[in-house]
């Protein structure tokens, strides 16, 4: 099972991951959520989130989806709030 810290490190190394091939170093940003059988956890560019300049904010990155049972992980959509897709994904079981 994983825990909230080990979610933070396994979203830590996707981002690390991605800014190999982007370029971009982002952060985590906010609390990591439980939501029973998942964690989820924001991110945000470091040059915004840490250095305040807007215009290296991202847009259109959905949190990260993190199985508790160490399922592959995956992002949500930005274009809806998290509470939603969440539900559906529980109810879908």
């Amino acid at each position: 099972m994983i825990d909230a810290e080990s979610a933070r490190e396994i979203v830590r190394d996707a981002l690390r991951h991605a800014e190999d091939g982007s370029g971009v170093r982002c952060v985590l940003v906010g609390e990591t959520l439980d939501y029973g059988a998942w964690w989820v956890q924001g991110y945000q560019s470091e040059a915004f989130a840490v250095h305040g300049d807007a215009f290296q904010a991202l847009a259109g990155n959905g949190p990260y989806v993190i199985p508790k049972n160490g399922d592959a992980v995956f992002t949500l959509s930005s274009a809806e709030p998290v509470d939603e897709q969440m539900a559906r994904l529980a109810a879908a079981g």
